[in-house]
């Protein structure tokens, strides 16, 4: 399997809201954390 074909895991909103701001203040310069569950790089036009 490649990344293209690869399907995304359903990670629950709990753990997000957890590890979203341990992820920002651990990067540098990060502001965000994104999870993205598009499955056709065409749906990411404009980015």
């Amino acid at each position: 399997m490649d990344g293209m074909s690869a399907r995304y895991s359903e990670i629950p909103h709990g753990i997000l809201q957890k590890v979203s701001p341990r992820i920002t203040n651990a990067c540098k310069g990060g502001n965000r954390v994104v999870y993205d569950i598009t499955h056709n790089l065409r749906d990411h036009e404009g980015e």
